[in-house]
């Protein structure tokens, strides 16, 4: 399984940034910052939305993986518990369906708004 490939040169994007960066003012480059936490918060919630569709769709078994958490970790690089992590908030940020197909809410609606709007971020420690 191939991991994740970027079509364009990373190099050739942060050296942009990095001298962008470096003719910030203190404040811009903290509200910089926060801007991109912010990003990446929302990003996330993205991943786990299309990481639960991917689990429904059994995307890991029709590429050999035993488990959409072993796929992941292939996938993304990403270690055991980071891929564990995910593949379980995925299901639990997201409506879903009862064996009458009714849909019934999330489990962890919070953690869904929060994470959808940029104040909360997953974590892996137990």
């Amino acid at each position: 399984m191939a991991p994740l490939t970027d079509t364009q040169d990373p190099n050739v994007e942060m050296m942009s940034s990095r001298s962008s960066a470096v003719s910030c003012s203190d404040a811009e480059l903290i509200a910089r910052i926060q801007r991109c936490e912010q990003t990446m918060r929302v990003a996330m919630m993205e991943q786990l939305q299309v990481i639960a569709e991917a689990d429904r769709r059994g995307l890991h078994a029709d590429r050999g993986a035993r488990s959409m958490q072993v796929w992941l970790r292939e996938l993304l690089n990403i270690d055991h518990r980071d891929a564990k992590t995910r593949v379980k908030v995925a299901h639990n940020v997201e409506d879903r369906a009862s064996l009458y197909g009714e849909t019934m809410p999330a489990e962890l609606p919070e953690t869904a708004a929060a994470l959808s709007e940029g104040r909360s971020v997953l974590s892996t420690r137990a």
